[in-house]
């Protein structure tokens, strides 16, 4: 799934993904922007995220991968050593244990913009690699 447009986020924001190119076991849900997981088994989980400059929002860009109850479990930060004035992206990816029905999503640490237009270069995937939690 990905981003279609520059949005400004709060912190505490969930991420949006509301272009959605695949959905194989229905597993985005588009209305919560969070992967439910279809069945329990090991899933790789990949976000890539592109802050935009923007002198009225925070240099820097801090999301953190959400699972169900457990807290964060990755981190996806673009940090602005310049002082302004230059857009970054940046990837993150893990192969994570998830039960079914368990629900992985993006949260914002820090406000910041997301920069996207029809190049949908922020992008969340949740891929099944094994089934099964033994």
């Amino acid at each position: 799934v990905a981003a279609n447009s520059n949005v400004d986020y709060n912190e505490g924001d969930t991420i949006r993904f509301p272009r959605v190119y695949s959905n194989v076991g229905s597993g985005w849900n588009g209305d919560t922007n969070r992967f439910v997981c279809p069945v329990s088994g090991h899933y790789l989980v990949t976000v890539s995220l592109w802050k935009h400059y923007s002198k009225s929002s925070n240099y820097d860009c801090y999301a953190e991968l959400y699972q169900g109850g457990r807290g964060p479990q990755f981190s996806v930060i673009n940090y602005d050593l310049t002082s302004g004035g230059v857009s970054y992206t940046t990837s993150a990816h893990a192969i994570l244990p998830c039960t079914q029905g368990e629900e992985i999503w993006m949260s914002m640490v820090l406000s910041c913009r997301l920069f996207d237009n029809l190049g949908h270069y922020n992008q969340f995937s949740g891929l099944l690699v094994k089934p099964g939690l033994e």
